[in-house]
């Protein structure tokens, strides 16, 4: 037996009214409790392991569909490389609990070749709610305030409870991910024939022909006269070869009228006299992007025309094997996405090429900045970084944005334009999933690695219009600040590899709730305003100054219940829990939006952001 079996994992626990253990679920005759890992049936219950209990979780989260092996191991084991019987160990421990037979499945299904799913129905039973008092507990009837608080602490409960689970999914990076340029020729020499690689692999060259250096704003770079002007280098290992995943990204300003195709970026093998075997990004006679290998017919086309004379970033990336996903973007928002219909086979053995193609053709007539090569597809949360950085766009004050929050393969941040009144840049939940950004500054030089939240500090005031439309009854949203984090790069969890920090979340009811990140606690809540109309914005003021923070709605100071006493003054310690960790800041902060019921509704805005570093108390 395992040393794990039989113990009931360990929960996070944090004073406040009530701590949710759990909810509790009915799958066919079945009942399972999370909180007490046990699968009871019968009369006879089953404690399972922490990972088979997680592997459940999932399942439960996905019932009526099918969850692949790649995603559960993903999921449960963050990414990391197991084998197929561990997660096989876990399945039959399932069916085990279940009394499932695999020949015959009632509950845990085997979907040959894609995964395994959930067949049995699945209902919420309710969730099991304990009292913990801040302050040593008063003996006595409940008194007639307290009697009225009810309702809303059990819904701060079922709020907690549903949340818990998708936030811890949220808040982790992948171990061992390291972001950083394979090769990265920033074109600002400006003078000389030499080209510099700033990633530090060494894949520096040379100009040669008609190139010439300019400079200016927004930025210079390598201007190309489109007859034999080039920009070529040796290739190296470091590139990625064969097909394996990668992306290409680089400023461009096409010269007016486009007269011919042009190679922004290439390399590999050329026409001569060699079986071809390049790869790269450019523009085509239309003004619309290309990308990949046309030699081997694995080449996408845009969608938009860039060839109006401005500057642009164009970013392509390749996901690899076996779906062979290709995307398109430009000032990064997607311009198109595609499967390849063949196999790139890239040969590194032959030079990189900027400005020309390898067999003298496609001589692009414009300027060049900035071009960099990853070994791997950036999401869409990190192109748009990529993007506002080296942009130098400032989103709210000294500030810009960096996406968060998304699951893998749901980016749901949507920014808007930004209009004459506006004071920061408006964006909103476009998907129906936990969404938000972060506030990023720059340190120069826009490397991806750089790309993580700014240190904005401990003691601060965020004021936002927040709007959190609501769906029916009991299908909420919630939107606010949240601070006090670590810092995230583009595209992580809410707050980055490790839980930190506080979310003041104003939901569609008008309640207003404090919530602790780590462990998730909600360790204040109010009662919503009389009239609170969830389809117009309304003002938020959040303040944390030392151990005490304060909340105005709408003007008002909010009046918050935090273990059953009425206070304005919040406590909350000047730092997250946890130790510190080397090279991460405790003061990131920044917007997010969430759902209260499974994540399906969405629609949360938010405009006017502005931050306000405080001096700490004296």
């Amino acid at each position: 037996m395992s040393a794990d079996a039989g113990k009931v994992p360990p929960e996070n626990r944090q004073n406040s009214a009530i701590v949710p253990q759990s909810r509790i679920y009915r799958v066919g005759s079945v009942t399972v409790d999370p909180s007490r890992a046990s699968v009871d049936r019968g009369g006879e219950s089953v404690v399972l392991r922490r990972k088979t209990l997680q592997v459940l979780l999932v399942l439960l989260e996905r019932s009526g569909g099918f969850v692949s092996r790649e995603d559960l191991i993903a999921e449960v084991w963050d990414g990391r490389a197991v084998s197929d019987d561990v997660l096989t160990r876990c399945v039959a421990e399932l069916r085990n609990a279940f009394g499932d037979d695999p020949k015959d499945p009632k509950v845990v299904k085997t979907f040959p070749k894609l995964g395994y799913g959930l067949v049995a129905p699945v209902e919420i039973v309710a969730p099991r709610v304990v009292p913990a008092p801040v302050e040593p507990a008063v003996t006595g009837a409940l008194s007639p305030a307290t009697q009225r608080r009810w309702p809303w602490m059990a819904a701060v409960a079922l709020c907690v409870v549903v949340a818990g689970f998708f936030l811890s999914r949220l808040t982790r990076t992948p171990p061992g991910v390291v972001w950083e340029e394979d090769a990265w020729w920033k074109l600002d020499d400006g003078s000389g024939t030499a080209v510099r690689d700033s990633s530090g692999k060494g894949l520096g060259g040379a100009v040669a022909g008609g190139a010439v250096w300019v400079s200016g704003k927004p930025r210079g770079g390598l201007r190309f006269n489109g007859l034999d002007s080039i920009a070529t280098g040796r290739t190296g290992s470091s590139l990625p070869s064969g097909s394996a995943p990668r992306t290409i990204s680089g400023w461009i300003q096409v010269a007016v009228p486009l007269v011919f195709a042009g190679n922004i970026f290439e390399y590999g093998s050329d026409f001569h006299g060699r079986t071809v075997k390049h790869f790269g990004l450019g523009i085509g006679p239309d003004g619309r992007m290309r990308f990949g290998s046309s030699a081997a017919g694995a080449e996408m086309e845009g969608t938009g025309r860039w060839d109006d004379g401005s500057w642009h970033l164009v970013t392509a990336t390749y996901e690899g094997p076996p779906a062979h996903t290709a995307r398109i973007f430009v000032d990064g928002q997607l311009d198109k996405a595609q499967n390849l219909t063949a196999t790139p086979d890239t040969d590194t053995r032959f030079p990189w090429r900027i400005g020309q193609a390898g067999f003298g053709g496609a001589a692009f007539r414009g300027t060049i900045a900035d071009v960099r090569v990853y070994g791997r597809a950036l999401d869409e949360a990190q192109v748009n970084a990529l993007y506002r950085c080296s942009a130098d766009l400032k989103d709210a004050g000294v500030y810009y944005y960096l996406p968060v929050a998304q699951p893998p393969g749901h980016y749901g941040l949507v920014l808007e334009q930004r209009g004459p009144g506006d004071l920061s840049t408006p964006f909103r939940n476009g998907l129906n999933d936990y969404a938000g950004i972060q506030l990023a500054r720059s340190d120069g030089s826009c490397g991806i690695a750089g790309l993580r939240g700014a240190d904005v500090g401990q003691d601060l005031r965020i004021s936002v219009d927040v709007l959190a439309p609501a769906a029916g009854p009991d299908r909420n949203t919630v939107a606010g600040p949240y601070f006090r984090s670590r810092k995230a790069g583009a595209g992580d969890g809410l707050i980055g590899g490790k839980s930190a920090g506080y979310w003041v979340q104003l939901h569609s009811t008008g309640m207003v709730k404090v919530k602790l990140l780590n462990p998730q606690a909600v360790i204040a809540f109010s009662v919503p305003p009389a009239g609170f109309d969830p389809a117009i914005f309304h003002h938020l003021d959040v303040e944390a100054r030392g151990e005490i923070l304060q909340v105005w709605l709408d003007g008002q100071a909010v009046s918050f219940d935090s273990g059953g006493r009425q206070l304005e003054r919040v406590p909350i310690p000047p730092a997250w829990n946890g130790p510190a960790i080397r090279g991460e800041n405790q003061g990131a902060a920044g917007v997010a939006f969430g759902a209260e019921e499974y994540r399906l509704i969405g629609g949360e805005r938010a405009r006017n952001l502005q931050v306000t570093p405080l001096p700490p108390p004296q």
